[in-house]
């Protein structure tokens, strides 16, 4: 009988002995991905392509980045024990097994703690810098918060009293928490990376009620045209009589009152009343703008307010950032963001760190966001061969931690 060959045993052999070709590498769930990166591994180092240390391999757990480093053992130690192996391949193994185990096989934010101990000040982080980690961070965050809400209390801050008024809790526990101030103020930690989408002067009030006052003339003077007794006419006039009360309002009671605008029936209106088809066209497109204008009015007063939230929970954000400075620790975001920000920024801690790693392979990588891609295309750069990925769209799980499975089309 025949061996098994499996159907792509091309593509996986390409793999294994293309080194000058960047490649992404799709497959399901137990077809050995994570085998052909160990595979390709070795092929660059016994091809001579590069030493061991000069490759970067990114798991997504700190276990399957243990385990890929014993995969990678068992198999150079084998590559060793061939009787056929030629010398100088039997050279470059035994010097990757004397470096094994300071290889860089780890997760991204480990590869990325490593870019940024190794080139501290370049990357604008203290040299010996500390990791907090999510426990430590929770307490930087709950001290942050504690003394931003001390702040604005006793300052009568109005946003804070809007967003109360508007039944916003401070604080929520378990779910609730994702659905209060607090929560929001987490979110903009956690995703500080990204700029808050934030209105601002998203509702004019004076603006609203302009248009209130205008829709009340039209409204009164088409009604003034229209025979004693019709159901549209008589709300119009009523809509005349609101518009003209409201300018007599001010400050949250003129607020209040527009909101109690009522909605007009559109299909109001007995056309033998009316003076023309067009009129009754026009009094009803009036009677339109009754059913959309509160529902427009509260969306803007919502996003006005968030925005406002936005910028008031950035103060969180300035604290956090002060007390991690304080103690000298970065958290994980900082470790991706710090290290994207010193390859992007710096030609010379771009071509280092490219030098350094000659190959950079990422596993799972459905399972990565769009700053850690980020991280990777600014580290393997545009030379042939220097990424390979693997994946399988089936196996995204993290989009709630911003994974897009998209990015590795």
């Amino acid at each position: 009988m025949s061996a098994f060959r499996p159907a792509d045993e091309d593509a996986r052999e390409r793999a294994r002995r293309d080194h000058g070709t960047s490649l992404v590498l799709e497959a399901g769930a137990g077809t050995g991905k994570t085998t052909l990166l160990v595979d390709r591994i070795e092929g660059v180092v016994r091809a001579g392509a590069a030493r061991l240390e000069e490759i970067a391999a990114v798991t997504f757990t700190e276990n399957a980045a243990t385990t890929m480093k014993l995969r990678l053992r068992e198999r150079l130690e084998r590559a060793r024990g061939l009787g056929e192996l030629p010398p100088e391949e039997r050279v470059r193994v035994s010097a990757a097994l004397e470096v094994l185990e300071r290889a860089s096989v780890s997760t991204i934010h480990a590869l990325c703690a490593q870019l940024l101990q190794e080139r501290p000040l370049e990357c604008s982080v203290l040299p010996g810098f500390r990791m907090a980690d999510e426990a430590q961070a929770d307490a930087l965050f709950a001290d942050a918060w504690e003394e931003w809400l001390g702040e604005r209390l006793a300052g009568g801050d109005d946003v804070l009293l809007d967003a109360l008024d508007r039944g916003i809790p401070l604080e929520g526990d378990g779910w609730g928490e994702r659905t209060s101030l607090r929560g929001l103020a987490r979110k903009l930690i956690d995703q500080r990376d990204l700029q808050p989408l934030a209105a601002e002067g998203a509702f004019d009030l004076d603006e609203a009620q302009r248009e209130l006052v205008e829709k009340g003339a039209v409204a009164a003077k088409l009604a003034a045209s229209v025979r004693e007794g019709d159901s549209l006419a008589a709300r119009l006039v009523k809509l005349a009589e609101f518009a003209e009360a409201s300018r007599f309002k001010s400050g949250p009671e003129r607020l209040a009152f527009l909101l109690r605008l009522e909605t007009i029936p559109s299909n109001f209106g007995f056309k033998p009343h009316w003076p023309s088809a067009e009129a009754l066209a026009e009094g009803r497109a009036v009677a339109g703008w009754t059913k959309e204008a509160r529902p427009r009015w509260t969306a803007a007063l919502g996003a006005d307010l968030h925005g406002r939230l936005v910028r008031s929970l950035g103060g969180v954000v300035r604290i956090y950032e002060r007390k991690k400075a304080e103690r000298g620790v970065l958290d994980f975001l900082d470790l991706l963001v710090k290290a994207r920000d010193a390859l992007r920024d710096h030609a010379g801690v771009r071509a280092w760190f490219r030098a350094r790693f000659r190959f950079l392979v990422i596993d799972e990588f459905q399972d990565t966001d769009p700053l850690q891609v980020e991280v990777a295309r600014l580290l393997a750069g545009d030379r042939p061969g220097a990424l390979v990925v693997v994946g399988d769209a089936k196996q995204s799980i993290y989009r709630f931690r911003r994974a897009e499975v998209r990015l590795k089309r």
